[in-house]
């Protein structure tokens, strides 16, 4: 890194845990150049240098599947221009994800259970087992749930990993990493639509984008989350301007209240703007390289990605 001429700063392993660091977006907490960019759905939206940086890499590898970091060994992460060292340039920078490796004629285990609130519960493994002088592997695994402040809002990751490190000769080595993910989220918008039935409030369906003002409180505040204790804070004159225009079915403040009080469920629950906010990935990631050695100045790494 030293002779390296680029901008490029390491998160090792003792960071990552001791921060909890798991997800692209916590890297704010140790990178004054990078900042989480949320947009309620990705957790790997990132602005590097004020430039979005959109796609992070495993193993020098661009992935879909989303990651957790019980399997990174440590994070680089690239400023500037300079990150098309990753095979594709961001004006901002690039994130890296070094993968943990199989330990060289090691056997060892280690487990550790996380709990926290919000339903917070992180359980972690991990064994590495000598198989002979030239084999070793290592299992990897994580199951993560958390929910949030926010009702309906929460994550669950669960993962496992193989490394398989085979050393034919000592200037050979071959490597596989296996590994499995199943995550679902959920990140709702902030929302309620309004709890309205068209017949019983007179007109069209859907009602006409002219007539705003049946929307009632869509109106007057888009970023509130409309319950009916929102209703006791709401300005004499946006409730006297909500009963005008509801043709005679809401004349009061309690009974406006009512209407909000409908005890939305899960499924119930909907945004105003933007798509499903739920999400649900499973899949695998792959890689095979073969690393070869020609002479102490000379050696070559060929990988292959699933």
């Amino acid at each position: 890194i030293k002779n390296t001429p680029i901008a490029l700063q390491v998160v090792n392993e003792q960071v990552l845990e001791d921060l909890n660091i798991l997800t692209d977006q916590d890297l704010a907490l140790v990178s004054p150049s990078v900042a989480f960019d949320p947009d309620n759905f990705s957790l790997n939206q990132i602005r590097i240098r004020g430039f979005r940086s959109l796609t992070s890499r495993y193993d020098w590898f661009f992935r879909e599947l989303p990651r957790d970091n019980y399997n990174t060994q440590r994070i680089d992460i690239v400023k500037g221009a300079n990150s098309l060292i990753y095979g594709q340039a961001d004006p901002g920078g690039k994130v890296n994800n070094v993968p943990k490796l199989a330990l060289r004629g090691s056997n060892r285990f280690k487990a550790k259970a996380t709990f926290g609130s919000n339903d917070y519960q992180r359980f972690e493994a991990d064994a590495n087992v000598a198989v002979t002088d030239q084999l070793d592997l290592r299992f990897m695994g994580v199951d993560f749930e958390t929910e949030y402040e926010q009702d309906y809002r929460y994550r669950e990751f669960t993962g496992g990993t193989l490394e398989a490190s085979y050393r034919p000769t000592k200037k050979t080595e071959l490597r596989l990493h296996l590994e499995t993910v199943d995550t679902d989220q959920n990140f709702p918008g902030r929302i309620l639509l309004d709890a309205r039935d068209n017949s019983t409030f007179g007109f069209a369906d859907p009602p006409p984008r002219s007539n705003n003002a049946n929307l009632f409180l869509t109106e007057f505040e888009n970023e509130a989350l409309v319950t009916p204790e929102y209703i006791d804070f709401l300005p004499d004159a946006v409730v006297q301007k909500v009963i005008d225009d509801s043709n005679g079915t809401i004349n009061s403040r309690a009974e406006l209240r009512s209407l909000y009080d409908v005890g939305l469920d899960q499924n119930e629950y909907n945004a105003v703007f933007g798509p499903d906010k739920f999400s649900s990935n499973d899949g695998e990631f792959i890689v095979l390289d073969w690393t070869q050695e020609i002479t102490e100045d000379l050696q070559f790494k060929i990988a292959y990605n699933h």
